[in-house]
């Protein structure tokens, strides 16, 4: 039985203006890729998860929107989302609209998770991936929509096999997840529509 006391600890402190702010993060950080994002005001609860993938989930999961929360069921989380935002945890990582992977070493790869359709791109998933750092100036070059010429990016903590990974992701285009990385509070975009070149291994 989950514990109590996670499903009962607060979300927002203002549920209204709190969700607006971060929406509105969420959608500078998908629309200008690569840029840091902070999100200020998450919740702190300790369920083993960024502020800023909380504060994702609190803001856009809802009854509609099937979760999935990695590869072992964390039942305090699962009671504390079903509490606060009504959305079902699935246990099928392919049935999920949005998916959270707080330990990169439970990643699956991004083909795990819905891609969508031609006739309906929209509907793909969107992976939260939590990582150990994210700085604006790495090795890492990201090109295409949103970014004027290249933007550089540190992440630190990515799965060794992320570049052929994403790379398949990228080559689905209109379809293929989306990606937010998450750290702390700190969020970053990577929609299906970049190219990420990765430093050689």
């Amino acid at each position: 039985m989950p514990d109590v006391a996670h499903v009962s600890q607060a979300g927002f402190s203002d549920a209204v203006g709190q969700s607006q702010q971060v929406f509105r993060t969420i959608l500078t950080a998908l629309s200008e890729p690569g840029r840091i994002m902070s999100v200020t005001g998450a919740p702190g609860v300790q369920l083993g998860l960024d502020a800023a993938a909380l504060a994702f989930l609190l803001t856009l999961a809802d009854g509609d929107t099937p979760v999935w929360i990695g590869g072992e069921t964390d039942d305090a989380l699962a009671a504390y989302l079903r509490f606060h935002t009504g959305a079902p945890i699935v246990a099928d990582p392919g049935a999920a609209q949005f998916a959270l992977i707080a330990d990169p070493g439970r990643y699956l790869p991004l083909r795990s998770f819905d891609p969508g359709t031609e006739d309906f791109p929209d509907r793909s998933a969107t992976v939260i991936l939590g990582v150990k750092a994210i700085g604006d100036s790495g090795a890492f070059a990201l090109r295409g929509p949103g970014i004027p010429d290249r933007r550089q990016l540190a992440i630190a903590g990515l799965p060794q096999h992320f570049a052929a990974d994403w790379a398949e992701n990228h080559a689905q285009f209109p379809c293929g997840v989306d990606l937010i990385l998450t750290c702390g509070t700190e969020l970053v975009g990577l929609p299906r529509s970049i190219v990420l070149e990765m430093p050689c291994t």
